[in-house]
């Protein structure tokens, strides 16, 4: 079951990480808006705590469109992103191993 899942959070992350790319490329609010809702439920069901609270930044920046903040935002955002990622990416198959 927990290969399972992990690989499903990395689907899901990396599509965030694709939309968060277009959606800045594009300037398209609503894709961002979406995708920061999307990563604020995906972060915070992993304990991903720092990347949460990002994307809830992001979330209010795209609710109110401020370009400044959003550019400020996505990268750091996406730094997040890549850790978490290369994180899941590491656990082995049998899920991580008892302390």
């Amino acid at each position: 079951m927990v290969p399972v899942l992990l690989a499903q959070l990395a689907a899901d992350l990396g599509n965030c990480d694709s939309r968060l790319s277009q959606g800045t490329a594009t300037g398209d609010w609503a894709l961002l808006r979406e995708t920061s809702h999307d990563l604020v439920a995906l972060a915070g069901s992993c304990g991903a705590l720092a990347l949460q609270d990002l994307a809830q930044d992001l979330n209010a920046a795209t609710h109110a469109r401020d370009p400044a903040t959003t550019r400020r935002l996505v990268p750091a955002i996406a730094a997040e992103l890549a850790a978490l990622l290369a994180l899941i990416r590491a656990t082995p198959p049998e899920g991580p191993l008892p302390w």
